[in-house]
């Protein structure tokens, strides 16, 4: 757990340019929903005045972060607005924490890649594949039927299959282009970025960053506990994670069909000109 505390240097260096030196060369830098930008706002003096002054390492803090997400979101299993509210802090905080654990990386020159490659994106996994359960028990067991479990579990693993949809045709994408293309929308790690993509395409991105990624849930999550109808936080969530999964499938078929006779075509003219 322990990884040697931060040089002199890094004490002397103001917030701003700590933030030129952590945050612009983030993986979502100048793409930040807009959840997001409080987040690095806030995440960066977390980082210099308490994180960097310890010897905790930037896995150890994607380890807290989880912890304190599953606090939040387990505070949703009571029927309690004020609990929930401060489960939705937790949860915000929680993804401040997330962010800092990246700052500290490249501040300490010890992103070694486990990081973004492993620990990170196997946290979210375990997030998205239990964060909507409790949501679902405290309907249930509030006089909602017993299919409402059957809800919470669609939306668990609708979200786990568009990730693991877009991490599979990232493989494929390394390999047709000796792994410098990868698609994004939390498909992590992400280490590019392709803004030539159709409107409706853009218009995803925005709607899945904004409010159905690990940043922005807490808008909705939110704004159904204040209304005090979580079911449609279940919903649509539920409805949005059957929907993208099947268009990346249909999108990325089509896109391994083309390779697939691009490969064939160019195999074939190697063999006429031997």
């Amino acid at each position: 757990m322990l990884d040697g505390f931060m040089n002199d240097s890094l004490y002397k260096l103001s917030v701003r340019e700590l933030r030129a030196r952590a945050q612009s060369t983030a993986p979502e830098a100048g793409r930040n929903p807009f959840l997001g930008l409080t987040i690095r706002f806030v995440s960066i003096y977390i980082t210099k005045y308490v994180l960097l002054r310890t010897a905790v390492t930037p896995n150890w803090v994607t380890v807290i972060s989880v912890l304190v997400f599953f606090t939040g979101i387990s505070l949703y299993f009571f029927d309690s607005l004020p609990l929930q509210l401060l489960g939705s802090f937790l949860i915000w905080f929680s993804v401040v924490l997330d962010g800092c654990d990246g700052e500290m990386a490249r501040l300490r020159g010890n992103a070694s890649g486990v990081g973004s490659l492993y620990t990170e994106p196997v946290s979210h996994d375990i997030m998205y594949a239990l964060m909507f359960f409790p949501i679902a028990l405290n309907l249930y067991f509030n006089d909602f039927p017993s299919w409402i479990l059957i809800i919470g579990w669609i939306a668990s693993t609708g979200k786990l299959l568009q990730r693991i949809m877009l991490t599979r045709f990232d493989k494929v994408l390394e390999a047709k282009s000796a792994g410098h293309a990868h698609s994004d929308d939390e498909g992590d790690p992400v280490t590019g970025f392709n803004p030539n993509v159709s409107l409706l395409h853009k218009l995803y991105r925005f709607i899945n960053r904004n409010f159905f990624s690990s940043v922005g849930l807490v808008i909705p999550l939110t704004l159904s506990a204040l209304m005090g109808h979580l079911e449609y936080f279940l919903y649509v969530f539920a409805l949005f994670f059957t929907t993208i999964p099947l268009l990346h499938f249909y999108r990325q078929t089509r896109a391994i069909t083309v390779f697939s006779q691009k490969k064939i075509v160019q195999d074939k003219k190697e063999i006429l000109t031997k």
